[in-house]
C-alpha cells in the first residue's frame, strides 16, 4: 500500500465543516497570508481527533481514527480549503505535536496492523506537502494506548501520555507518561532504543501541558489512585457508557493534575513527579497561562473549567484552587484571553488573568445545537468550534460565527 495517497472520494466516511482563517503570530511574517474563504464541507475518510497547523499556516495536519487511520493534509488558500492528501499512518491517529523547526510532525498512535505496540510516529513535514511517499517515517514504540504528545521547550524530550498502559479495569496500578530522546529517536530511524523511561502517574492519562520556560510538564489524570490522601470512591458521577442517552452514571472517584520535574525527567522518569492533587472529574485537557502561574483543567465528567495557583500546586497544594467555571466543554488560549466552550451556554471569553466572563449565544450565530461547543481551536483572529450543530468559524473581532 501506498505510504501517502489521495483521497478516495468515494469511500469517505465522514465529513466536516471547514473554514480558513487568518494566520498570525508564526515564525515568518513574510510567508503569512491573509484568507477568507467561504464555508466548505470537506470530506474526511476517518473520524478527526486533532489538528495541527505549520508554522507558515498554509498546510492543517488533521489526525484521524476509526477505519481509516492516518493523517489528512489540508491545504488552505485565500478563499478556499482543499484535503489534498492522506498519509497512512501504522495506527489510529490521535494527539499531534510539531517540532520548533516545523520539519517534524509528531502523531500519538494506537495499536494497528502494523504496529501493534502504538508510540509515537513521525512525519516529515516538508515531504509530506510534497507527496513524497518516504513522508510517514518510524514509530517509536511506548503503549497500544498512547493518546496525545508534547515536545519540551528545547525539542530534546518527547513525551506520550499512555492511556491505559495498566490495562486494568479498576483504577489500581499507576498508568504511564513515555519519557523519550528526540534527537536520538532521529538519528536511529525511530528506534525503542530512544526511549529513555516511564513516569508513573495516575489512572488514564490525557493532557499534557509544558510550561513556558520548559521546567514542569503537567498532566491531567481521568481517575486517582485509591493510595491518594483526598481519594474519595463516590466523588463524581461518572457515565456508564460514551454517548449514551439518556445518560446513566455510577460513583467514582476525581481525577488528577500531576506535575513532573523536566529536568529530572531526563535523568530519573521514575521519579521526577513532584505533585499530585485533585483536579474535578474526568480531567482531560490543561494548559498554562500568565507566564505559566495559572493551570487551566477542564474536568468533563462535571462540565467545569479549574483554574489552579501553579506555586501553589507545589507550595501548597489545599489552596491551590483558584476557582471553577461550570458547564466548560472545551477551552483554548489566545494571547491574554481564555476562550471557553460551554455545553448550553455557547462560547465564553474571560481574561486570563481573571474577571467577568463574556458569552457569545444566540445573537452570535450560536443558536440551537451550536450552543452546545464541544472544542475550540484558536486560528488567528478567529476561532474554529466544534459544536453540536457542526464545525463553525468564529470571527474574534467580529464576535459572532462567520457565514
Amino acid at each position: 500500500m501506498e505510504i501517502l495517497t489521495k483521497f478516495n472520494w468515494s469511500r469517505t466516511a465522514f465529513s466536516a465543516i471547514f473554514f480558513g482563517a487568518a494566520i498570525l503570530g508564526i515564525s515568518d511574517p513574510s510567508s503569512a497570508q491573509t484568507i477568507n474563504p467561504v464555508q466548505q464541507q470537506i470530506p474526511l475518510p476517518g473520524s478527526p481527533f486533532a489538528a495541527i497547523t505549520t508554522l507558515d499556516g498554509r498546510h492543517v495536519f488533521v489526525s484521524m481514527g476509526g477505519a481509516t487511520s492516518g493523517v489528512a493534509i489540508i491545504r488552505q488558500r485565500k478563499t478556499f480549503a482543499t484535503a489534498v492528501q492522506m498519509i497512512p499512518t501504522c495506527g489510529p491517529a490521535f494527539g499531534l505535536a510539531m517540532s520548533n523547526s516545523g520539519r517534524y510532525l509528531l502523531v500519538a498512535v494506537q495499536a494497528g496492523s502494523s504496529c501493534p505496540s502504538g508510540g509515537v510516529q513521525f512525519i516529515d513535514v516538508r515531504k509530506a506537502i510534497a507527496g513524497d511517499p518516504g513522508a510517514a517515517m518510524g514509530t517509536v514504540p511506548t503503549d497500544p494506548t498512547a493518546i496525545e504528545v508534547a515536545l519540551s521547550v528545547d525539542n530534546k524530550l518527547v513525551f506520550v501520555a499512555n492511556e491505559f498502559s495498566a490495562g486494568q479495569s479498576m483504577c489500581d496500578n499507576p498508568d504511564s507518561v513515555s519519557v523519550i530522546d528526540f534527537r536520538k529517536a532521529l538519528s536511529s530511524g525511530q528506534s525503542a532504543s530512544s526511549v529513555i523511561g516511564t513516569i508513573p502517574v495516575d489512572c488514564a492519562p490525557v493532557g499534557l501541558a509544558v510550561s513556558g520556560n520548559g521546567r514542569y510538564l503537567y498532566v491531567t489524570n481521568e481517575t486517582a489512585l485509591p493510595t491518594r490522601s483526598f481519594y474519595d470512591a463516590k466523588a463524581c458521577n461518572i457515565p456508564d457508557k460514551p454517548h449514551e442517552c439518556p445518560v446513566k452514571t455510577h460513583k467514582g472517584p476525581a481525577g488528577t493534575l500531576t506535575v513532573v520535574d523536566v529536568h529530572e525527567a531526563r535523568r530519573n522518569p521514575a521519579g521526577s513527579v513532584v505533585a499530585n492533587i485533585p483536579a474535578g472529574c474526568s480531567p482531560t485537557r490543561v494548559i498554562l497561562t500568565n507566564n505559566d502561574k495559572v493551570a487551566w483543567v477542564s474536568a468533563r465528567e462535571e462540565n467545569n473549567l479549574l483554574a489552579f495557583n501553579a506555586r501553589d500546586i507545589l507550595a501548597n497544594p489545599s489552596h491551590a484552587l483558584l476557582s471553577t467555571e461550570p458547564g466548560v466543554s472545551a477551552v483554548a488560549l489566545a494571547g491574554d484571553e481564555l476562550w471557553i466552550g460551554h455545553r448550553t451556554a455557547g462560547l465564553l471569553r474571560l481574561p486570563a488573568g481573571g474577571g467577568k466572563a463574556e458569552t457569545f449565544g444566540d445573537a452570535a450565530g450560536l443558536a440551537g445545537p451550536r450552543r452546545e461547543v464541544r472544542w475550540v481551536t484558536i486560528d488567528g483572529d478567529d476561532a474554529w468550534l466544534a459544536t453540536g450543530g457542526g464545525v463553525v468559524r468564529f470571527s474574534r473581532k467580529e464576535r459572532k460565527v462567520m457565514a
